[in-house]
């Protein structure tokens, strides 16, 4: 899996999101990246979802924040359970990619 183009200045050179965008649009963009890590029909603990996002991003938790409240995730109302949800609505891509072992497999090496 392969971070979107449009994303990759905001990462360090351990392959990590370190800052994130100011603008809305690319938070957002950056949110349903880490949605595709996210196994539909899987429920998770929060310390399982946050050491999933833990190994993209820094603010991991409004990543989990920002999902949850665009209906993206659902979660028990006392945190303790964390889904995927799957909507007609939503317009999320399939992780197709074979999942990065390592945080700096999301970067594309340049091309020569």
């Amino acid at each position: 899996m392969t971070l979107p183009t449009s994303l990759k200045s905001f990462v360090n050179a351990d392959g990590r999101v370190t800052r994130l965008p100011v603008k809305m649009s690319k938070k957002i963009e950056l949110s349903r990246w880490l949605l595709q890590l996210v196994e539909p029909g899987r429920r998770y603990t929060e310390r399982e979802l946050t050491d999933l996002f833990e190994a993209y991003v820094d603010d991991f938790a409004l990543m989990r924040r920002m999902l949850v409240e665009d209906g993206s995730i659902e979660r028990e109302r006392d945190g303790s359970a964390y889904w995927r949800v799957e909507s007609r609505n939503q317009t999320v891509p399939a992780a197709n990619a074979a999942m990065p072992s390592q945080p700096n497999d999301i970067i594309d090496s340049p091309k020569q």
